[in-house]
């Protein structure tokens, strides 16, 4: 699976990316996709130094492609995001 990360925001406003390929099983893939059409509330527009996320999943046919805020980053793409961040 091909992803694509840009994290931005916080105190010091210091964009992070992370992009590349990762060997995942059908399993934990079905549960990234799953966080991924998740339907959310409203973004809160009074946050001021969170965190905003721009995740892009690709397999095959499959694009996915959303915007999450801090507080709103489903637990599966938060534990995605911290096992990418370990390993670089």
């Amino acid at each position: 699976m091909k992803y694509k990360i840009l994290i931005e925001g916080g105190f010091a406003a210091i964009p992070k990316r992370y992009e590349g390929e990762v060997i995942l099983t059908s399993q934990e893939m079905d549960v990234l996709f799953t966080a991924m059409e998740a339907v959310l509330s409203a973004p809160n527009e009074a946050l001021r130094d969170a965190f905003s996320y721009h995740i892009r999943l690709e397999h095959g046919n499959r694009i996915y492609d959303k915007r999450f805020n801090e507080p709103d980053l489903p637990n599966a793409i938060r534990n995605f995001v911290t096992q990418l961040k370990q390993g670089a």
